[in-house]
């Protein structure tokens, strides 16, 4: 079964954070390329609880044409032959980055579960990536929250 994992959110809130998180978790990037303040699209297979999956990873979500040109760029490095068993998606929570990203999963064929950001809401700011008493911060339990929905998912 084809997947995709929306995560969608306001800005600044998380979702390229958490997909980068993700993505060097599980050897998409390297620390140098998680140092940078910039979006990612990799897509790579890899293996999961000893079963192997072709993997995609976007965080280009700001806009209609943000998804687009990640899905444009994983393309490009996408494997012959290859379609993505999962791919993890960031949007904004409506409007054209959703849409879009609704309208490839339809013309595509994955099923579309759809995640938000998780945020800790205080008064000197809404969005606050702040430790918490386990030593994570909210996109790395994120990030380890969506490896186990994507162990579900290949089961």
């Amino acid at each position: 079964m084809k997947t995709m994992l929306l995560l969608s959110g306001r800005a600044n809130c998380g979702k390229t954070g958490t997909i980068k998180l993700l993505a060097l978790q599980l050897g998409l990037i390297d620390q140098e390329r998680f140092d940078k303040p910039t979006d990612i699209a990799r897509c790579k297979e890899v293996t999961i609880d000893k079963k192997t999956l072709y993997l995609a990873l976007s965080s280009y979500g700001d806009n209609a044409w943000a998804v687009d040109h990640g899905y444009e760029l994983l393309a490009q490095n996408q494997e012959t032959g290859h379609d993505f068993d999962v791919i993890v998606q960031a949007t904004r929570t409506g409007g054209g980055s959703l849409d879009t990203a609704l309208q490839y999963a339809n013309d595509h064929e994955y099923d579309v579960i759809q995640l938000h950001t998780y945020m800790k809401i205080a008064p000197e700011r809404i969005y606050d990536d702040a430790n918490l008493k386990s030593g994570l911060t909210l996109n790395q339990m994120l990030a380890q929250n969506i490896i186990e929905i994507i162990k579900n998912c290949i089961e």
